[in-house]
């Protein structure tokens, strides 16, 4: 039997042992009330501090809450215009940009540096909103549940995030800013989520322009986690049984990490040893990533996230099918009445324009298979930006050269798309 569809039993004595020893793994999970009352004094005390950093880049921010179908209530982040513009008017007249980060990422990751995508938008005369999904550091909130307590706040996989956070996002958006359509821009998770909406929902594709997909993601068959059955077996019987023992949220935000990075990457005998760890996980792969942009990033992150969100990801690159959360054979019926998860029906995403930016370095978004997904798509998207050809996953975000290379070009590409 395929290994993703076997549940794993775990004696109770080494649950006891197990959770014993899951407690001295700082940073990872928090179950008791003295760390879950500090984690809430910390997020609201960190969120903020990143709004006035902000305000002190000196750009406007606004907080917004939005509530999904489902109960949750998501954190978005919105800066309405750029320094030298007045808000004005209704704002209707600017563009409107939705930006979706990756895995484990929140908005703070993408405004923590002066020269961010965020702001060059912003100064380009788009209104520009970013997102955070549902368990990170800004969305642990429900009407009902209590993500610290009940574990049924933390059911959800990729699915949710796509079909119903990015789907209450969007008609959200478009009801404040008076807009019919909005610009769509994801990177790496925050492509997938996209997917999803277009495969589900696929009358939410009228109301997005364009996408641009930066570091595509659907079906990571190929990526360097997982394409070796060592690794994969390691990566999926882990957090099966971090799961099966209760730990359903994983890397909550610790402000302990920014301080512990900045040891390991930037003490001079430590340097290369912190290079070597992110190119072994094929996160980066170059000797060129931004000091001040890591340590600036780890501030706000790990965000959190689901474990069954890690677990999708992993299900679905060793099916090498882009389907929904499989339960196993018998829940499997009870869920979608066939024994097999529904694959993501991808020529539902009718999207009227959709850029890749991807690179034949990245070892997460691997090049064989972001063509497997520019094949099933219906319009054939449109690569731009070659010259990060030679960035791995997350040089794309902490490379030196990013503000020249990514940056300012996706920003010209942006300013000159269609209305």
């Amino acid at each position: 039997m395929c290994i993703c569809c076997t549940k794993i039993e775990v004696p109770l004595a080494c649950r006891v042992t197990l959770k014993r020893f899951l407690c001295f793994l700082p940073g990872l999970i928090t179950k008791s009330s003295v760390a879950r009352r500090y984690a809430v004094q910390k997020r609201l005390r960190t969120q903020t501090i990143y709004e006035d950093v902000v305000k002190e880049f000196g750009y406007p921010i606004e907080r917004h809450d939005i509530t999904t179908a489902d109960g949750y209530i998501l954190t978005y982040h919105r800066i309405p215009h750029g320094r030298n513009h007045s808000r004005g008017g209704s704002g209707q007249s600017r563009r409107v940009v939705l930006f979706s980060n990756g895995i484990l990422l929140s908005s703070a990751a993408a405004l923590s540096s002066r020269d961010d995508l965020a702001y060059g938008l912003a100064d380009a005369d788009f209104d520009v909103w970013l997102g955070n999904y549902r368990g990170n550091m800004y969305s642990r909130r429900h009407t009902i549940l209590d993500p610290d307590r009940d574990n049924l706040f933390w059911d959800f996989s990729l699915h949710e995030l796509g079909a119903m956070d990015l789907a209450a996002s969007i008609d959200y958006i478009l009801s404040v800013t008076g807009r019919q359509t909005l610009l769509y821009t994801g990177a790496s998770m925050g492509t997938t989520m996209f997917w999803v909406l277009g495969a589900t929902r696929p009358e939410y594709m009228e109301k997005v322009e364009s996408m641009v997909a930066i570091a595509p993601v659907a079906r990571p068959s190929n990526s360097f986690l997982v394409n070796n059955w060592a690794r994969y077996y390691v990566l999926h019987t882990g957090f099966t049984t971090l799961k099966a023992l209760d730990y359903h949220e994983m890397f909550p935000y610790r402000q302990s990490v920014g301080p512990i990075v900045y040891f390991m990457c930037n003490t001079l005998w430590l340097k290369t040893m912190c290079s070597r760890l992110l190119n072994i996980f094929g996160l980066i792969t170059g000797q060129d990533w931004d000091m001040k942009r890591l340590l600036e990033a780890t501030k706000y992150g790990p965000a959190g996230i689901s474990t069954k969100v890690v677990l999708h990801y992993l299900q679905i690159a060793r099916a090498k099918k882009f389907q929904q959360y499989d339960y196993g054979t018998i829940e499997n019926q009870e869920y979608y009445r066939s024994t097999q998860p529904p694959e993501y029906n991808l020529k539902n995403v009718t999207c009227k324009a959709i850029y890749f930016v991807y690179s034949d370095a990245d070892l997460i978004a691997a090049k064989k298979d972001v063509e497997w997904l520019s094949e099933q798509l219906p319009k054939k998207p449109k690569r731009i930006l070659h010259n990060v050809n030679h960035l791995g996953h997350v040089d794309l975000a902490l490379d030196k050269n990013v503000p020249q290379l990514l940056v300012k070009p996706l920003i010209e590409f942006m300013r000159n798309l269609p209305d």
